[in-house]
């Protein structure tokens, strides 16, 4: 599995560092999540940028105390 979620891996995970790099912005931290895989899909990440990116998911979830919620993310690109 070593390399597997590289930026040059079989499952890049988190090419901008993720919250730890970003921090966390509180609910605004599921937009930008959003907003990298639509510049990852546009292929305008600069060094960062997975090759030929096709498809990007994020995960995000908040909530306090009986108050929880979960939201998932699948973004594409057509053709």
């Amino acid at each position: 599995m070593a390399g597997v979620f590289d930026l040059e891996g079989q499952l890049p995970t988190n090419p901008n560092g993720g919250l730890k790099a970003f921090g966390h912005g509180g609910p605004s931290s599921g937009l930008h999540k959003i907003y990298e895989v639509y510049k990852q899909l546009q292929g305008k990440c600069g060094p960062r940028q997975v090759e030929n990116a096709t498809l990007g998911m994020t995960h995000d979830q908040g909530g306090i105390l009986h108050i929880y919620a979960s939201v998932v993310t699948i973004l594409g690109t057509r053709g």
